[in-house]
């Protein structure tokens, strides 16, 4: 006989695992496998971005990719700091779940600017120079030893 799948179609599932790579000192490429889509087609990704030492709430990096393509370049991040992202798949009936975090990632260090000004020769010695230098004009955020 005939019959018919009267399944009612859900949120996506959650991904069941989010790859880093491509970690600069500004960005990063975050990418995941697409999940389960719960009967609906899945239209988009959100990220959600965690940051810092304690690695504290989740917060909304990317509201809606609007493509179903499964990676972000996630760009504008701080260097030399941690952060953790997860994922969540979205289709017509809503928000899928959020996927398990990331494993935490720290940014690349910000390396200081050049000087822009020759150094100072102060004193000269037949196997020794002391010599005079200022500060870069950035010191890429964190004190220069």
């Amino acid at each position: 006989g005939n019959y018919c799948d009267a399944r009612v179609p859900y949120a996506p599932a959650s991904s069941p695992s989010i790859d880093i790579s491509s970690v600069t000192n500004k960005s990063l490429v975050l990418s995941w496998v697409v999940p389960v889509s719960g009967g609906e087609p899945i239209t988009g990704y959100r990220v959600l971005v965690s940051t810092g030492g304690d690695l504290g709430p989740f917060e909304e990096q990317v509201a809606d990719s609007g493509s179903t393509v499964t990676s972000e370049e996630i760009t504008g991040l701080l260097g030399d700091t941690d952060y953790a992202f997860q994922v969540q798949a979205i289709n017509a009936i809503g928000f899928g779940d959020l996927s398990s975090s990331s494993a935490v990632v720290r940014t690349a260090p910000i390396v200081p600017a050049a000087p822009d000004f020759a150094p100072e020769i102060v004193e000269l010695g037949q196997y020794w120079a002391v010599v005079k230098l200022g500060a870069p004009p950035y010191d890429g955020g964190a004190a220069i030893l």
